[in-house]
C-alpha cells in the first residue's frame, strides 16, 4: 500500500471507535472497559470475541481471529481491506475526502492486492500439504520439534511437498487464480517465488520438503514466505520469499501482525528465527517477533513505535555471532526512545530459545526472559573481562565503567551499578553511591533542561521486576506471591490501586489483567468507597453480576475476598507479606529520593515551578508510605496478640 492509503486507512481507524462499527453487523455487549460479542468467525457459543475501544481491535480468544475495524469488516463482508474502509467512511458519515482517496487506487496497489489474493490461496494449499495422511513424516517431525496443532493453527504452518504438487494445483487452478488477457501473468509466480523454471524451460515447485513459515505484514496481509528443510540434505537450511513489491525484510517484522492485538501491551521481545518465536510464544510472552536475519532498520523501528511500544528486548543466539549482532543492535538503539533490554541466556550449551526451553522446559524458559539486563548492566558486564593487569589499564577500566554508567544509566540500577563497582574495584560504598547519584542526576537534570518531561523517568523498574517472576499459566491462588500481595494492598485501600501504572499493567498474565480490571471497574463504580474489604458483600454481587463469565478466576477472587474479611488469621498472613515484600514502600521511598536529588540541582536553576510539583509528589508519597506503615503496624498488632 502507498502512504497515501495507509494514511487514509489510519485517518478512518482513528475517527471512530470499532465497537460502534461492529454493532453494526452482530450484537456486542459492555463488560467492563471493553465489548464482548459471539465471534461471527467459528462456530461460537460464548461470548468470545473482545473488542477494544482503547486499542481499536477485536480479538476472539477461541479461534486467534483478531485484528483492526476494517480488517473485521473485510472478514465479515467477505471483501478486500480497501472495499471495507469504502464501507466503514460511508456507514460511519466520515469525511467523503476518505472515499474518493480510496476509490483512487493507483495500479500498483492493485496489483499488490492481487498478490495479497495469490498468497492467501497458496497459503491455504500448504496447509492442506501439511494435513494430508501421506505427510506423516512432517507431522513426526513437527511433534519432535514440539510444535502442537494450536501452534500450526496459529502460526499458520504448512508444507511444500516434492514432485512439484504445487505446479500441479497452480495448472489444474490456474484460471481461477490469474485471469485471462490479465497482465499479472505466469512469471508473477515466478517474481513471488513459487515456481522456478530450469534451463530448459520447465516450470518447477521453488519451495520443495519443506516447512513453510507465512509472513504477514501489520496490516494482517500475506506477503511471503519461508521454507524450513525436515532433512540433513546439504541444502540451504531456509528458502525465503524473494524481495517483492510487497515482501521487503527492511519492513517486515515475522509475528508482528499477532504481538499488535495483544491489549496492554508495551514491550517487545525480538529474536532472530521462527523456531524462537514459537518457542518465546509457548512460554506465556506472546509480545515476539523475529527479525528473519536481518537487523532492525528504521523501518522496523518506525512500524514499532507507531503502536505504542515502549521496550525491546534483545534475544539473540547464544554464540558469537549473536553476542556481536546484540552489541551492534544495542550500538544502533542507543540513542532511540525506546527503553533496551537484554536476555541472558545464562546456559552456554543451548545455542538460542529453542534449545534452552527443550533442554529445560517452557516454565523456565518464561522465567528466564523475565530476568532482563538493562542496557547498562550488559554494557558493564561485557567489558569486565577486560585487561586489567597493570594499575594504568585498571585506571582506564574503571573510568570506561563510569562512562557507561553516565551515558546509559538508570537511576534506577544504583544499588546494582554501586555493587559492581565496589566488588571490581574495592571502592568505599557511601562514597560510590554518592558519585553515581551525582552522575545520574546531572544527566537527568541535563534532559529536563532539554524540556523533557520528569515523569518519563518514573519507570518503576524494581516494582515490574519483582511482578514479572508471576506464572502466567494458573489462576489466582497460583499466582506468584507478589502479585497476591499486590492484590491484598489494592482491596485494603484504593490508594495504592492508583498506583498501579501502565508499565506494572503491562507485564501481567490475562488472568492477571481481568483481577485488575475488576478492582478498578468496582472502584469506579462505587467511587466513594475506598476499601474492598469494608465492601465485600458489594464487591462480591458486583463481580457475579458483570463477569458471570469468567467463572474460573471469580470465584477465587470471591474466595480470597471472604478469607480475607473472616478469617482472623489472615492478618497474621497480611503481615508477614507486607513486612517481606514490600515492594511498594520501596517504590515510594525511592521516588522520594529521586525528587529530593532532582530538586537540588534545580534550586541551582531557580526552577521554582518544577521544585513545587515535585514537593507535592513527595508529600503525597509520604502520605502513601504512613498509610502502608499503619496497615503493616496494624497486622503486626494482630499478629503479636
Amino acid at each position: 500500500m502507498s502512504k497515501i492509503t495507509n494514511n487514509v486507512f489510519l485517518t478512518i481507524r482513528n475517527a471512530i471507535n470499532i465497537s460502534d462499527v461492529i454493532q453494526n453487523y452482530i450484537k456486542v455487549i459492555k463488560k467492563g472497559n471493553n465489548y464482548w460479542a459471539i465471534c461471527p468467525f467459528h462456530n461460537d457459543t460464548n461470548e468470545s470475541l473482545s473488542i477494544n475501544d482503547k486499542k481499536q481491535i477485536f480479538k476472539c480468544f477461541a479461534c486467534n481471529h483478531a485484528g483492526d475495524v476494517i480488517k473485521f469488516v473485510a472478514e465479515y463482508k467477505k471483501i478486500s481491506y480497501t472495499l471495507a474502509a469504502q464501507e466503514i467512511v460511508q456507514l460511519m458519515n466520515l469525511d467523503l475526502n476518505l472515499l474518493n482517496h480510496l476509490q483512487k487506487i493507483s495500479p500498483q496497489e492493485i496489483k499488490k492486492n492481487k498478490v495479497f489474493d495469490l498468497n492467501k490461496q497458496i497459503q491455504k494449499w500448504f496447509i492442506n500439504f501439511l494435513n494430508n495422511k501421506n505427510n506423516i513424516h512432517v507431522i513426526d517431525y513437527l511433534t519432535k520439534r514440539n510444535l502442537n496443532k494450536n501452534d500450526l493453527a496459529y502460526f499458520k504452518i504448512g508444507y511444500a511437498p516434492n514432485n512439484d504438487e504445487l505446479l500441479n494445483l497452480i495448472k489444474s487452478n490456474y484460471n481461477n487464480l490469474i485471469q485471462e488477457n490479465d497482465e499479472f501473468e505466469l512469471n508473477k509466480l515466478i517474481e513471488n517465488s513459487f515456481l522456478v523454471i530450469d534451463k530448459n524451460g520447465n516450470y518447477h515447485d521453488f519451495f520443495n520438503d519443506r516447512i513453510i513459515f507465512s509472513i504477514y505484514d501489520h496490516l494482517n496481509n500475506v506477503v511471503g514466505f519461508s521454507g524450513r528443510i525436515i532433512t540433513n540434505e546439504k541444502t540451504p537450511k531456509y528458502l525465503n520469499t524473494k524481495t517483492t513489491s510487497v515482501f521487503k525484510k527492511d519492513e517486515v517484522l515475522y509475528n508482528f501482525h499477532n504481538v499488535i492485538t495483544i491489549e496492554n501491551n508495551h514491550q517487545l521481545f525480538i529474536v532472530e528465527g521462527f523456531m524462537d518465536v514459537i518457542t518465546i510464544h509457548k512460554s506465556n510472552k506472546p509480545n515476539v517477533v523475529a527479525t528473519m536475519g536481518v537487523e532492525l532498520t528504521n523501518k522496523h523501528l518506525e512500524l514499532i513505535k507507531s503502536y505504542g511500544i515502549k521496550d525491546l528486548i534483545l534475544c539473540f543466539d547464544n554464540d558469537q555471532a549473536g553476542f556481536l549482532a546484540t552489541k551492534k543492535q544495542i550500538m544502533k538503539l542507543i540513542n532511540s526512545p525506546f527503553n533496551i533490554f537484554i536476555v541472558d541466556h545464562k546456559d552456554n550449551d543451548c545455542k538460542d530459545m529453542d534449545e534452552y526451553a527443550n533442554k529445560h522446559g517452557y516454565s523456565a524458559t518464561s522465567k528466564l526472559l523475565d530476568q532482563q539486563l538493562h542496557i547498562s548492566e550488559f554494557l558493564l558486564l561485557e567489558i569486565s573481562n577486560a585487561n586489567k593487569s597493570t594499575p594504568s589499564l585498571k585506571h582506564s577500566y574503571k573510568q570506561e565503567c563510569f562512562t557507561i554508567i553516565k551515558k546509559y544509566g538508570d537511576i534506577f540500577y544504583i544499588d546494582k551499578y554501586v555493587d559492581f563497582m565496589k566488588q571490581t574495584f574495592s571502592i568505599e560504598e557511601n562514597l560510590l553511591k554518592k558519585i553515581i547519584e551525582e552522575l545520574l542526576i546531572n544527566k537527568q537534570c541535563n534532559s529536563i533542561q532539554n524540556k523533557k518531561n520528569i515523569q518519563s523517568y518514573q519507570k518503576q523498574t524494581q516494582v515490574t521486576n519483582k511482578l514479572t517472576t508471576s506464572n502466567p499459566k494458573v489462576i489466582l491462588t497460583k499466582i506468584d506471591k507478589h502479585f497476591n500481595h499486590l492484590v491484598v494492598i489494592m482491596l485494603m485501600n484504593r490508594v495504592f490501586f492508583n498506583r498501579l501504572d501502565a508499565q506494572v499493567r503491562n507485564r501481567l498474565t490475562k488472568e492477571q489483567s481481568l483481577v485488575i480490571n475488576i478492582i478498578e471497574d468496582f472502584y469506579l463504580y462505587h467511587f466513594k468507597i475506598n476499601n474492598i474489604l469494608k465492601n465485600t458483600d458489594s464487591f462480591i454481587e458486583f463481580i457475579n453480576k458483570n463477569y458471570s463469565k469468567h467463572t474460573n478466576v471469580i470465584n477465587q477472587l470471591t474466595n480470597m475476598v471472604k478469607i480475607i474479611k473472616y478469617n482472623p488469621k489472615f492478618d497474621n498472613i497480611v503481615a508477614f507479606e507486607l513486612a517481606k515484600n514490600n515492594f511498594i514502600y520501596e517504590w515510594l521511598n525511592n521516588q522520594i529520593k529521586r525528587l529530593k536529588l532532582i530538586n537540588l540541582n534545580l534550586n541551582m536553576n531557580n526552577n521554582q515551578e518544577q521544585i513545587i510539583n515535585n514537593e507535592k509528589l513527595i508529600k503525597q508519597y509520604n502520605d502513601e508510605k504512613i498509610l502502608l506503615d499503619n496497615l503493616i503496624n496494624a497486622s503486626l498488632f494482630h499478629k503479636n496478640q
